[in-house]
């Protein structure tokens, strides 16, 4: 595909290196490591007085070798005033605010799946400390990677290459950020927490970045940048790393693999272009080996969290289809490595990690032994009766002054009684406090039915003197009739 490339330059140069595009491999004299132009051969046109030492000449145009010095790389055009949208837009591209969110929920994937009670006073400041450590990783990350990130289409309208923001003025965002995400994570959370929040931030921006012009390892260490979050989430919850927590991180490490090589495959020529060591270009068969291997070793991993206990055996069931989908698409791109295969499986991880934190929160094992031993003691708990509700009403039931009688009988209250739910404990200690009770509240009922009043002076002197024997008032004792029945 490249028989029509003439490359040029000074032999006496740093010695050979390795230009690999596709599957062929040229040989050039350039000092820079790799360069790639995927272009149809045509005859050279430009004067050759015009070419830079050390450049080669693809398809009649003359590209530079990549370099680090700012100077050389894409011209930065001056910026102009940008209103407050536009600036709270560049700011979210300069911290990546979308991967920052994504890191964010699994994050808080991490805490649900801890089994211990909600908190959402902790939950918000972990996820407010993980989102500003992310922010305060991704920031540095692009500081360093300026020169770069200009020689690559998918990166060459970044803030920072843009000129929107100095690179002090990004180092500056990315200080402030790390330090208010730590600081909060060690006040409001715990320090198990921040210390993986600032071990993450270094690993992010110390290692990984500069090693991606170093080596394809760095695509490892990436992987375990990424792992980190849900662990942090976990250790916020409980205080610890316990085993889940481990499984989680293994998770989202495994996924990495067919998720980031899926996408590089189709970014090679820009990765390559930028002098960045990716395994899709260096290896093209160890990216697409890695890619299967990992998606297989998803099935083992998730099988891990019902041995454990962290979720019922319909996980593993369930997380098998969607792993098995991974797996399918993983095998297709390692037969035939092709930009189709590359982007059905880059589409797919993106939607099957999302969906496989679902089932794990759907399947978590606590919760379904809380919703169990919540319906137990629903069912154990003493219970009362329409017989019960109705006495204790009665009991307090105010007496009519002039009959000494109750104003309602139980009978009248059997309905509403019938429809009482059944009470926890605490409320059956509530009831017979109010049994207690009942005596006194119906001394002092009976103490004002005995006290005269206007109406019941005026109509004993209207009575007859002569009133028959039978007709005379009911004896005291009848009034004791409902303190008996009390």
């Amino acid at each position: 595909k490249m028989a029509g490339v003439l490359a040029l330059g000074n032999v006496s140069s740093h010695g050979w290196r390795s230009l690999r595009a596709a599957s062929l491999t040229i040989r050039t004299p350039w000092r820079a490591s790799q360069c790639f132009m995927a272009a149809t051969p045509e005859s050279p046109t430009e004067d050759e007085s015009k070419r830079a030492p050390g450049s080669v000449l693809f398809s009649g145009t003359c590209v530079q070798p990549p370099t680090d010095d700012p100077a050389v790389a894409a011209p930065v055009e001056k910026p102009k005033k940008l209103t407050p949208l536009q600036l709270a837009t560049a700011y979210g591209d300069l911290i990546k605010l979308r991967l920052s969110g994504l890191v964010v929920l699994t994050t808080m994937a991490g805490y649900a799946m801890a089994p211990v009670a909600l908190s959402a006073p902790t939950l918000f400041w972990a996820s407010l400390g993980t989102s500003l450590c992310v922010a305060s990783a991704n920031t540095f990350n692009q500081a360093v990677e300026i020169p770069y990130d200009s020689q690559m289409r998918r990166t060459s309208t970044r803030p920072l290459v843009r000129g929107v923001f100095s690179r002090n003025h990004a180092v500056a965002v990315g200080v402030g950020t790390g330090v208010t995400g730590v600081a909060l994570l060690a006040g409001l959370v715990n320090p198990i927490t921040a210390a993986l929040g600032a071990f993450n931030i270094g690993l992010y921006a110390g290692i990984y970045t500069p090693l991606k012009r170093i080596s394809i390892v760095n695509t490892w260490v990436g992987a375990v940048v990424g792992a980190l979050p849900p662990m942090m989430g976990w250790s916020a919850a409980t205080g610890g790393l316990e085993a889940g927590a481990w499984v989680l991180g293994a998770v989202l490490y495994a996924w990495q693999f067919p998720h980031f090589n899926s996408l590089s495959w189709n970014l090679r020529a820009d990765y390559t272009k930028a002098g960045y060591r990716m395994m899709s270009a260096d290896n093209p068969r160890l990216c697409r080996r890695v890619a299967l291997r990992y998606s297989l070793l998803m099935t083992p991993i998730c099988l891990a969290a019902p041995v454990i206990g962290m979720t019922t055996w319909w996980f593993a069931l369930d997380s098998l289809v969607l792993n098995g989908a991974l797996a399918y698409l993983a095998r297709q791109f390692y037969s035939d490595a092709n930009s189709q295969t590359a982007r059905r499986l880059f589409l797919l991880s993106v939607i099957h990690l999302p969906l496989l934190l679902i089932l794990f929160m759907l399947h978590k094992k606590k919760a379904r032994a809380d919703l169990s031993q919540a319906a137990a003691d629903t069912a154990a708990a003493p219970s009362i009766t329409v017989s019960t509700a109705t006495e204790a009403v009665a009991a307090v039931a105010p007496v009519s002054p002039l009959t000494s009688a109750p104003l309602f009988t139980p009978d009248a209250i059997a309905l509403p009684a019938a429809l009482l739910p059944s009470l926890s404990p605490d409320t059956h200690a509530d009831e017979a406090h109010s049994l207690a009770r009942a005596p006194t509240l119906e001394t002092a009922a009976q103490s004002s039915a005995s006290a005269p009043t206007p109406d019941t002076t005026a109509a004993a002197a209207a009575e007859p003197a002569s009133r028959p024997p039978s007709q005379s008032p009911a004896p005291a004792a009848a009034t004791d009739a409902p303190a008996e029945s009390s």
